[in-house]
């Protein structure tokens, strides 16, 4: 279990460290830091080391090239066959981890990258020369990932007490709940939640995109009855552990 962070905005470093410090049971072996103030950003996390126990497992972590910085977390149960591929054309990697093969391939795929995933993750991907930031978790929702949205700007964490010190307000929305009991009450019959896709470009901070992952018009992972898709996609998952 790891926790990320992370704003696009005008929140600041202090707001960046006070979100951290939430997270800091959930990652207890490292903490990372980035913030950017001209280009708005700031990414971090706090790590339990379960791969790569070394220093290059490090978060928030860049590509070869530099221009993706990504914290994550979650584990890629195919992440060594992903890491063999990228190794047969020639790519040298720095450490051990998942993460790093994740970020390698999403700088040649961008989100298509999710197509190529099997394993249960949440994670953010910051773009430094688009100045956009993608966000995405596993198709059944294991990980958790939070967003708010305000005046200042644009804000994600594994946990909603890490996004407290970034809320315009903590007045309940009654609105919001009821939209929240909505979307986790299903009819069994259809289809329900499924992962989330979120991109926000930093030079249109208001326009967040918030869309069901879907390939070719379909969900991913279609919520219904054991002995449907969800059966079908856990048998899946805990086979591959």
């Amino acid at each position: 279990m790891c926790g990320i962070l992370g704003f696009v905005g005008t929140f600041g470093s202090a707001s960046l460290d006070t979100m951290a410090r939430a997270l800091a049971h959930r990652g207890p072996d490292d903490r990372g830091l980035h913030f950017d103030e001209a280009q708005g950003i700031g990414l971090g996390q706090t790590r339990l080391a379960i791969i790569d126990l070394t220093a290059t497992g490090h978060q928030p972590m860049a590509d070869a090239s530099s221009r993706y910085l990504v914290v994550f977390n979650g584990e890629i149960y195919n992440y060594r066959e992903l890491r063999a591929e990228l190794e047969q054309v020639g790519v040298a990697f720095r450490g051990r981890s998942d993460t790093e093969v994740m970020l390698e391939w999403y700088a040649r795929l961008g989100p298509a990258v999710l197509d190529k995933l099997n394993g249960i993750f949440a994670l953010a991907i910051w773009d430094r020369e688009r100045r956009e930031l993608f966000l995405a978790r596993d198709g059944l929702g294991v990980k958790p990932l939070y967003c708010t949205e305000g005046r200042r700007g644009f804000a994600f964490a594994s946990e909603l007490k890490a996004l407290l010190p970034v809320l315009d307000s903590r007045t309940l929305d009654p609105a919001a709940l009821l939209a929240a009991l909505e979307r986790n009450a299903y009819d069994h019959d259809g289809p329900g939640p499924t992962g989330v896709d979120v991109r926000l470009a930093n030079d249109e901070a208001a326009a967040a995109l918030l869309a069901g992952l879907v390939r070719d018009g379909v969900p991913v992972v279609s919520m219904q009855p054991l002995g449907g898709a969800l059966e079908a996609a856990y048998l899946q998952l805990t086979e591959d552990r």
